[in-house]
């Protein structure tokens, strides 16, 4: 199935109630996760590999609806933090950023890691994740 990227607003006063709603919702997705593994297993240990395979794609469908719902809290909760927090101080300039061959080859491995995952990653948020890791590693 086809997604969508949607950006929406909530009214301040509804920030708390906007964000337990969208945690609830991933627990509930994730909540059956231990479960729906053990069944998957049952029904490969039976030799039913076809209901095997149903259970596992229903599973990362339900692990992808969590993820876009902890995708969703996360803005909120940044743009609640951005919006409360008091002004920046003044930017200091960014060195500039050489891409290399060996980056290029990570980028390609994390797309095709987050495609076997059914992960939907835009190009922005793939180069944060491979410049947080790299971070983390220096």
């Amino acid at each position: 199935m086809r997604r969508f990227n949607v950006t929406y607003t909530v009214p301040e006063d509804e920030y708390e109630d906007e964000l337990a709603r969208l945690l609830r919702s991933s627990k509930e997705y994730i909540g059956s996760y231990s479960d729906a593994i053990d069944a998957s297993v049952s029904l490969l240990e039976s030799g039913n590999a076809e209901g095997c395979l149903a259970s596992l794609a229903q599973i990362r469908d339900d692990l992808t609806a969590a993820d876009h719902r902890l995708h969703d809290a996360m803005n909120l909760i940044g743009g609640y933090i951005q919006i409360t927090r008091s002004p920046a101080p003044p930017v200091e300039p960014v060195e500039e950023v050489v891409v290399t061959g060996a980056f290029n080859e990570k980028m390609a491995a994390l797309k095709e890691s987050a495609k076997s995952l059914g992960l939907q990653l835009s190009e922005t948020e793939m180069k944060e994740m491979l410049e947080r890791a790299n971070d983390s590693a220096s």
